[in-house]
């Protein structure tokens, strides 16, 4: 590899005596070539981890004598700061060894599909700047079109149904006292068979004054109208009505 030869080419030209600052630098890519290595194996043995931990703290000691040389040097530009995730990963590396085992455990890659559609809508839809809300808005509206694309689907199926009225799914089959007295919202009865069901209750309306009275035995029904009426006071606000609705359906139930 080609940078591999460099590396080993550099080391007889960065001396610590003329250019302390490359020579740290070469000691410290040294020391991280071989804690890669000793953390990539396959197997590990308990050796083997007091290895990592002590050429870990010599890792962070070059580093350390590194970083200050090179802020002496006064480059533009210069970047002296080892912040990136393998090294943030080697702080508790031989932690997780011992819980998890191996390194070569240790992947990102099964997470890789679950992100692709938020990675798809960062490189698409936004403009690099305040991102976060942008992808909220990308998924909202990606999650607004599965419904409506369910919803069609749905609507289809039920059109395939009517079309043969000895299907499984016709409740003309299912029950065939539908025929009888078929019960729909609003109270109008079909024309054909096939419209013999809606959904909703099968029940009548029936007002409450009347439910509270026949349920004066019955204590799931006692209190209903004031029940209902606090239940209508503290949801409604949660489904994005004013109060003024709030009022006019209290007044319905009056």
């Amino acid at each position: 590899m080609p940078q591999q030869q460099v590396f080993y080419s550099l080391s007889n030209v960065l001396r610590k005596n003329s250019i302390p600052e490359g020579y740290a630098l070469l000691r410290m890519l040294k020391c991280y070539l071989e804690l890669d290595a000793l953390i990539g194996l396959d197997a590990h043995t308990e050796r083997m981890l007091l290895m990592i931990e002590s050429e870990l703290l010599i890792f962070n000691d070059i580093l350390k004598e590194y970083v200050e040389l090179a802020k002496k040097l006064n480059v533009p530009d210069l970047k002296v700061e080892w912040r990136f995730p393998k090294v943030h990963l080697w702080k508790q590396v031989v932690c997780d060894i011992r819980l998890k085992g191996v390194s070569r455990n240790f992947s990102t890659w099964p997470n890789e599909s679950m992100h692709g559609a938020l990675r798809e809508a960062y490189n698409r839809c936004s403009n690099g700047r305040d991102v976060a809300a942008q992808i909220l808005c990308v998924d909202q509206h990606t999650l607004a079109i599965k419904l409506l694309r369910q919803l069609i689907d749905s609507q289809n199926c039920l059109g395939d149904d009517d079309e043969d009225p000895q299907s499984e799914s016709d409740p003309a089959v299912l029950n065939p006292e539908t025929n009888k007295d078929p019960v729909v919202l609003g109270g109008d009865v079909p024309d054909t068979v096939s419209q013999a069901w809606s959904l909703g209750s099968p029940c009548k309306p029936v007002d409450m004054q009347i439910l509270e009275t026949h349920g004066t035995t019955n204590r799931a029904f006692s209190g209903l109208h004031r029940n209902f009426t606090a239940f209508l006071n503290s949801s409604v606000h949660g489904w994005g009505t004013r109060t003024s609705a709030t009022s006019e359906s209290l007044l319905l139930l009056r």
